[in-house]
């Protein structure tokens, strides 16, 4: 859970992380659709700075999301 309580889920069928206020309401998709952002993103991991690791199985990769500033980076893989 982020520090302004929102939840992040995997949707790894889908190639998405889907984005929950602390309500349960989604506010927010990244990815989906098709499998050229994701390919099955699976663990997800949140740090104290607000930084979303994704483990992205099948691209074989691991992305970093600044959720802060919106932008994404591979930091591991491919």
């Amino acid at each position: 859970m982020a520090k302004d309580g929102r939840v992040y889920v995997s949707d790894s069928i889908n190639y998405r992380i889907k984005v929950f206020d602390a309500e349960g309401t989604l506010v927010r998709t990244i990815g989906g659709g098709t499998s050229g952002f994701f390919y099955e993103p699976t663990t997800l991991a949140l740090d104290s700075e607000d930084l979303l690791y994704v483990a992205d199985t099948y691209n074989s990769k691991i992305k970093e999301f600044d959720l802060q500033q919106g932008t994404v980076r591979t930091i591991a893989g491919g």
